[in-house]
């Protein structure tokens, strides 16, 4: 006969006989009604008590939480806060909300990022709000509706943002901001494609023309997993279709024109980029590094589109006298990266040939850093094995006195008074004892004689007789044993 099954509300009368202390205080801060709901007081029970194992596991996925390609601004603000409050429980709300909005701008993407700061928003609630205007606006408008001023819409926030988008997409802007000159026209040729007339046709998702904004790499504006788009060419007369195909390939967004780098940051590549662009270092550079910056400033130059290139040694092979692409400190890793795991880059080679793969086209100081970021590869420790010496066989090990005995001869020397010439040592391996007796030759029985005599007989048969293999010791020495 089977039992009745509980109900709910007997169910939270048995889980509340049996609280006591913190948990039947917060049990007892909730509502009657919702006190006789078992599923309702486990809830809330579990936002107060979770084990530390699951704030471990939070913790270890908020590490590695940022926005995916297709993930929404909203699922992904969810997304977040869940794994905060969950890596965060117990403490105070306030600090919570604070830890909320910090974490979502540092990991809303970068095409977000932008429009969401222009606000400066205090509450988690109002970044969302406006993360989620900016992907209507670029879900639903294509780049030329974006360009110029939304006509359509009462929404006074919206207009706004249509005309911060238009401003910083405008073509000629973005040339004269990449180029550094007030004499060049420009025009957009669609499909992320901005045409500087007289001058080149160079697609906007290119990395040359990004420059060395680190926050594009967090978007896919350049697959940087692909060596093959990390790449700095200038188009020359080119069909602009081919441009457009090409561009279209490269997976991107085709707004953040705003993202171009101006070289006055970032390590010693921004020291030297300050002093070739200004003439003079900067303030912060200190006298002893001006030496060292000097000479790496006499090898390196700026190009008109505004890139930083090293000049390669005139004694490099003729195919390899093109200039290298100096190399920001903080873009070591993601380079390093596209070229030693990206599947197109074959993967995970040792770290010379990383080394001669990188810099074919690029350059940073102190390139060796390629070997200790090999060395760090998760990846090449797991499955490449380590390089061993063939072990060799053990060495015998004497285990007894007069066990082993070494023997050998000495001469021929002067003739003594008793007619010896040859001195013939018998050597114990374990202790080291030596025995010495003078022979009148080297015959084999003047030999197996003395042998017998002096070693034998007075101390026993030995296991291993070692020799130099001797004549005197191959024939009747041998018919001893």
């Amino acid at each position: 006969m089977r039992g009745t099954p509980l109900t709910e509300e007997q169910k939270a009368n048995f889980l509340i006989r049996y609280l006591d202390g913190a948990a039947r205080e917060k049990v007892d801060e909730l509502p009657e009604i919702q006190r006789e709901n078992y599923n309702t007081l486990v809830t809330h029970l579990r936002s107060f008590f979770e084990s530390p194992q699951q704030r471990h596991l939070a913790r270890q996925a908020l590490s590695t939480c940022q926005q995916g390609l297709s993930e929404s601004t909203t699922a992904f603000a969810d997304r977040l806060r869940n794994l905060i409050r969950a890596a965060t429980t117990g403490q105070d709300p306030n600090a919570q909300k604070e830890r909320i909005l910090e974490e979502y701008l540092a990991r809303l993407r970068g095409d977000f990022l932008y429009f969401v700061r222009l606000d400066n928003p205090t509450t988690f609630e109002q970044a969302v709000e406006r993360a989620q205007m900016v992907e209507q606006l670029l879900a639903e408008a294509a780049v030329d509706r974006l360009m110029h001023r939304a006509t359509h819409t009462d929404n006074q926030q919206v207009q706004a943002l249509s005309a911060q988008v238009a401003l910083a997409a405008q073509p000629t802007v973005v040339a004269r901001r990449l180029f550094g000159r007030t004499d060049i026209a420009a025009s957009y040729l669609g499909s992320g494609l901005i045409q500087i007339h007289k001058c080149m046709a160079i697609p906007a998702s290119r990395w040359s023309f990004l420059g060395f904004n680190d926050t594009c790499f967090a978007r896919p504006l350049v697959d940087i997993r692909l060596p093959s788009s990390v790449s700095h060419r200038t188009y020359m007369d080119v069909d602009t279709a081919v441009l457009e195909e090409e561009a279209n390939a490269v997976p991107c967004y085709s707004v953040p024109y705003f993202y171009i780098f101006d070289g006055n940051s970032g390590g010693l590549a921004g020291c030297v980029f300050c002093f070739l662009h200004n003439g003079v270092f900067d303030e912060e550079v200190a006298d002893e590094r001006k030496p060292a910056l000097l000479q790496l400033a006499d090898k390196c130059h700026v190009r008109a589109n505004g890139c930083f290139y090293y000049r390669r040694s005139t004694l490099a092979p003729a195919g390899n006298r093109h200039d290298l692409v100096v190399v920001p400190e903080r873009l070591k890793k993601p380079l390093f990266l596209a070229f030693h795991e990206s599947p197109s880059a074959e993967g995970h080679f040792f770290w010379r040939k990383a080394l001669a793969k990188i810099s074919r086209k690029y350059f940073w100081p102190h390139m060796a850093d390629v070997f200790a970021l090999c060395r760090a590869c998760d990846v090449c420790q797991r499955k490449k094995a380590a390089a061993r010496n063939p072990e060799q066989l053990l060495l015998p090990v004497p285990v007894a006195i007069f066990d082993k005995i070494y023997v050998d001869l000495t001469g021929p020397m002067h003739v003594t008074e008793r007619g010896n010439r040859y001195i013939m040592a018998m050597i114990d391996h374990f202790s080291k004892y030596v025995i010495a007796v003078a022979l009148p030759d080297c015959t084999s029985a003047t030999v197996a004689r003395a042998l017998m005599n002096e070693c034998i007989l007075k101390y026993g048969v030995m296991s291993e007789l070692v020799s130099d293999n001797a004549s005197y010791l191959k024939s009747e020495t041998d018919r001893i044993r």
